[in-house]
């Protein structure tokens, strides 16, 4: 996965409102936020809890180092594969 350009992160922002119904679009936005900045990151956390709820393959891209210190995150990622059934897991 190569890194989102600037257009790609602004384009992800401005429509982060419509793409919150889109499951696979939640990866991608949530590389396009700054986590260093606290508001932003305080947004973004806001979007992710009312985004579809995404599937375990996907949530385990937000264990990856792009979201080491991402919190928001890395906690809907432990929710995600902690409410996934022992099927799923294997």
């Amino acid at each position: 996965n190569k890194p989102l350009s600037v257009v790609e992160k602004d384009f992800l922002w401005r429509f982060r409102y419509f793409l919150g119904k889109e499951k696979k679009a939640l990866t991608k936005f949530l590389q396009c936020v700054d986590w260093n900045d606290k508001h932003q990151s305080a947004r973004a956390s806001v979007h992710l809890e009312r985004w579809e709820k995404i599937d375990l393959a996907d949530a385990l891209e937000l264990f990856s180092r792009r979201f080491r210190h991402a919190k928001p995150v890395r906690c809907y990622a432990v929710q995600i594969a902690h409410s996934a059934s022992d099927q799923e897991l294997q």
